[in-house]
């Protein structure tokens, strides 16, 4: 029994030699190096990580709005595309806030947008869905003035066809103001047509030489 716990007593001291003997290589080898322990990521750490994940799926996401709504447009289909779009537009605010530029130019095409379905409903008198669409293109061209103007001159058509010429006036009146204070307005010529139109209706057109 004593001679076997010799035996082991001698093969545990060898390996410990053994071990001593293979750190000092090491250091030999590499002074001061110790091997790399991995420090474990701080809370902040993968918060900021989490964060970039999240952020890179939204980026996806809006991609595939965008292009999703690209190829509605090229088929034709306008509603869709413009559910599409407001949808981006969520995205897009809080992607890259609500005073960027993303958002700014996003609210300006998709005001576009509802201004050309709303003019298109209205050909075919879906009164309710023309209303809702000039709500939204007025909510969206707040910082777009041309587009505001656009958006008064179709609420003005909106009021006239429903028969309420003083309406159509007032915003017919609003939309004149605007424009006489932009450059390259392309519809200014429609909107005094429009205004024409409605004072005649009224029964109070005049010509420009004829004093008010």
């Amino acid at each position: 029994m004593g001679t076997t716990s010799e035996a082991g007593a001698e093969e545990d001291l060898e390996l410990m030699e053994l071990d001593d003997d293979l750190n000092d290589d090491t250091q030999q080898q590499h002074p001061g190096h110790r091997l790399p322990t991995k420090t474990p990521k701080s809370e902040f750490e993968l918060l900021e990580e989490t964060r970039f994940i999240e952020n890179q799926k939204e980026l996806v996401a809006l991609q595939r709005l965008d292009d999703k709504c690209t190829l509605l447009q090229q088929e034709g289909k306008y509603t869709e595309a413009l559910e599409c779009m407001e949808k981006g537009l969520v995205l897009r605010q809080h992607f890259f806030g609500a005073e960027s530029d993303e958002v700014r130019n996003s609210c300006k095409t998709i005001g576009e947008m509802c201004n050309l379905l709303a003019m298109t409903y209205l050909q075919q008198e879906e009164f309710p869905v023309v209303l809702e669409l000039l709500k939204k293109a007025e909510i969206l061209t707040e910082k777009h003035q041309a587009g505001r103007a656009v958006t008064l001159n179709n609420f003005a058509c909106y009021y006239r066809r429903q028969g309420n010429l003083h309406k159509s006036l007032t915003y017919l009146t609003e939309a004149i103001t605007i424009e006489t204070k932009l450059d390259n307005v392309a519809n200014k010529a429609d909107t005094h047509l429009n205004m024409c139109a409605v004072l005649s209706q009224l029964g109070k057109h005049q010509t420009p030489t004829q004093p008010k």
